[in-house]
């Protein structure tokens, strides 16, 4: 067995339960770890790796495993053989073929006389050919870096190579790159990964939830079924629970009003028939015994179905099924709302950011993709189009009143302060908190989540609560801007925003390397930024999808405004 999960549970320093009793083994070549944010992926890969220890239950592995980090930067200091794991050889080679080599040296070397060759090859495989071995991490592009690290794992060859979100913060050529990289290694893999392009190339999706792994025997579509289907049965128990709970109520209200024009009607007969009082009392006495038994049994329906209604709708909020309404500015179709002239950017040492000057105009309802390299001046151009910073030639002609942008680093909130304080930041004057409040629970924060720091919350959490606050104004934003919005996001939440995004009417911006994100949510302009060369626009085709509607679009008809354990109805 290369690795086995028994009865595994661990607690975060606050007291939380991450996860409890997973049990899992991993047998194929490819598997992909996915769940919520949240529920502890990092935490597992930690604890299989051993740099944490479990607190309960066993973790049995094969010796030989390799974790690939997520961030290349401590490594800046060592070499190209650091990373692919050839120093050592390269060194013994070295003296052995000075003449100098010990017999230590022939055991480091272990016959692998054609080491500089074979590895030779594998660079040129990555287009790292030019590389060379003593060269430092440092020294390297961003895409040069990702790909030796990819790269390492066929030098290293361990039993099983372990990536947490691999194409976080990589651009499409890097990301292409680690696409055909996957689908060529030899070795086996367990990827944390929310990139459905990435998922597609899994054999079998296993999901961490708080009690239980799920595994699904097939790649990112397959699960995808399986996961939709789970969903609508939950979301039909919910709505019949609802239905039932209701039609209880009703029940009750139409059987205690029957029973009180009943006794009327007999307090009426016995006055007309002149009975004894105390055969009046007898029979008032009677009423009130019956009312009261009857109420009490349907007390009892009313609780039973209520119970009922609170754990169908806590599975439907524990899915994430959250949708935003995002209202259409006073901006109309066609209307011009920015127009940038012949604009470029210089830097300090007085070189030109692109090749050529951008020109290019954003009207009413378009739709753009700011598409690029890294380091070919995405962020850049998001700050010259929020006057941030001034073009150096060139003109931006600016006719929104309000952008909204939610960056990378989500800096439109404080990492200080609550949800709560930054959402009260963000709000008009006349907002009461328990409006506030509702808003936060359409994000899906409630009770105790509210009160809770920015700077804890996870990527999927932070990107929700920027939503609120953006939302949360008085003016909706004339221009939406979003760099890397879905890179922090599970899969829920990538849902959710692609829903919000593709329902959305008014104007956005999008900088995103995601594939299926961009397809989705049908931008149909684009701007590929180069330094090296010329920019260019195009119009993108939206693709005519026939999908099965997602659990999150067939939620849209209910909204869900109550959380477990409330007694507020919703609302159809």
């Amino acid at each position: 067995m290369l690795l086995s999960i028994k009865d595994l549970s661990h607690r975060h320093r606050s007291g939380d339960i991450l996860f409890s009793g997973l049990n899992f083994s991993i047998k194929k070549n490819r598997t992909g770890l996915v769940g919520e944010n949240g529920t502890g992926k990092s935490t597992l890969i930690q604890i299989i790796m051993g740099k944490i220890k479990n607190q309960k239950g066993s973790v049995s592995k094969d010796s030989n495993f390799l974790e690939l980090p997520q961030n290349f930067a401590p490594f800046g200091h060592k070499t190209v053989s650091d990373i692919l794991g050839i120093t050592k050889k390269l060194n013994a080679l070295e003296k052995v073929m000075a003449g100098v080599g010990s017999n230590k040296d022939i055991l480091t070397l272990d016959d692998d006389w054609e080491i500089k060759e074979n590895v030779r090859e594998l660079l040129k495989k990555a287009n790292l050919e030019h590389l060379e071995f003593n060269r430092s991490i440092a020294s390297l592009s961003g895409g040069e870096t990702s790909k030796l690290f990819f790269t390492s794992l066929l030098t290293k060859k361990p039993d099983l190579a372990l990536m947490d979100e691999p194409t976080n913060h990589l651009d499409t050529e890097a990301r292409e790159f680690l696409y055909d990289f996957i689908k060529n290694y030899p070795g086996k893999l367990l990827v944390v990964s929310h990139d459905r392009q990435l998922l597609r190339l899994m054999d079998e999706i296993i999901e961490i939830r708080k009690n239980k792994a799920e595994i699904y025997g097939g790649n990112f579509d397959f699960y995808r079924k399986q996961r939709d289907v789970e969903k609508q049965a939950k979301m039909t128990t919910f709505r019949l629970a609802e239905r039932d709970y209701r039609k209880s109520i009703k029940k009750q209200e139409s059987t205690l009003d029957a029973h009180r024009k009943g006794c009327k009607l007999g307090a009426i007969k016995a006055k007309a028939r002149n009975f004894s009082k105390d055969l009046v009392n007898r029979k008032k006495k009677r009423a009130e015994d019956t009312f009261k038994r009857l109420k009490k049994v349907h007390a009892r329906c009313v609780d039973r179905a209520n119970e009922t209604l609170i754990k169908a709708r806590s599975k439907v909020i524990a899915e994430g099924m959250m949708h935003i309404e995002l209202k259409p500015s006073a901006i109309t179709k066609g209307e011009e709302l920015l127009n940038a002239k012949a604009i470029n950017y210089q830097f300090e040492n007085g070189d030109n950011l692109w090749k050529e000057k951008l020109d290019f105009k954003i009207e009413g309802c378009d739709r753009w993709h700011i598409a690029g390299k890294n380091g070919s001046g995405k962020s850049t151009l998001i700050k010259l189009l929020t006057e941030k910073i001034d073009p150096v030639v060139g003109k931006i002609r600016n006719k929104a009143i309000s952008i909204g942008v939610i960056d990378q680093n989500i800096t439109i909130l404080k990492n200080e302060k609550t949800i709560l304080q930054n959402i009260i930041d963000y709000a008009p004057g006349n907002q009461t908190e328990d409006n506030l409040r509702v808003q936060l629970g359409r994000f899906l924060f409630y009770d105790n989540d509210i009160h809770k720091k920015i700077k804890t919350l996870s990527g999927g959490e932070r990107v929700r609560a920027a939503f609120a606050c953006l939302l949360a104004t008085d003016v909706t934003p004339d221009l939406l801007i979003l760099d890397e919005p879905n890179n922090n996001l599970d899969l829920n939440g990538i849902t959710q925003l692609t829903n919000t995004l593709k329902d959305y009417e008014g104007t956005i911006v999008v900088i995103s390397h995601d594939k299926d994100f961009i397809e989705d949510i049908e931008l149909s302009k684009e701007l590929l930024l180069s330094k090296n060369k010329p920019h260019k626009t195009r119009k993108l085709e939206i693709k005519e999808k026939n999908d099965t509607k997602s659990i999150a679009q067939i939620s849209n008809s209910r909204k869900i405004a109550t959380r477990p354990g409330n007694s507020d109805k919703t609302t159809s």
